[in-house]
């Protein structure tokens, strides 16, 4: 195993010490705080056990051109560096559907239901449009990204 994995793992340990898991809150809320902060998404591994922070967490800029944040704990002493997203890794880390994605692209309204498969020809936001390549007739059509990944075609009323 890599040596520096190892290190880092064992500087966690070190650092969070060992809790029983109750005392472990979500990274969910940390990442939603250092979000609102940053105002852009963070680069923050799910699978990450944060300590709860009973005084509240205190967020700063780490280094001058908005490439971390440090997170702290004065109450229990834990600080966690949490880099934040360039341009580029934010339009990775926001897309819900990427280019060369094989989809489904739906329509219908009540009584009626129609679906396509496709391939997405770009990446695709919530709430944004993305180009989608029939993969029967080679068709192109227009499809709206749904903010659960659903793609639904373009201008149709359709389902929520």
């Amino acid at each position: 195993m890599n040596r520096y994995f190892l290190c880092g793992v064992a500087t966690l340990s070190a650092l969070f010490g060992v809790m029983p898991s109750s005392a472990y809150a979500g990274s969910a809320a940390l990442r939603a705080q250092a979000e609102a902060f940053a105002g852009r998404p963070v680069l923050l591994d799910p699978r990450l056990t944060v300590p709860d922070c009973g005084g509240g967490l205190q967020l700063i800029w780490r280094e001058g051109a908005g490439q971390a944040l440090l997170a702290t704990c004065a109450s229990s002493g834990w600080r966690l560096v949490i880099p934040v997203a360039s341009a580029t890794q934010m339009k990775a880390v926001t897309a819900l559907v990427r280019r060369g994605d094989p989809v489904l692209v739906q329509a219908g309204g009540p009584g009626l239901s129609v679906r396509l498969e496709g391939v997405a020809e770009s990446d695709g936001r919530a709430g944004g449009r993305v180009m989608v390549r029939n993969a029967r007739t080679g068709e192109r059509i227009s499809a709206e990204v749904r903010p659960d990944g659903q793609l639904w075609l373009a201008g149709q009323g359709g389902a929520p």
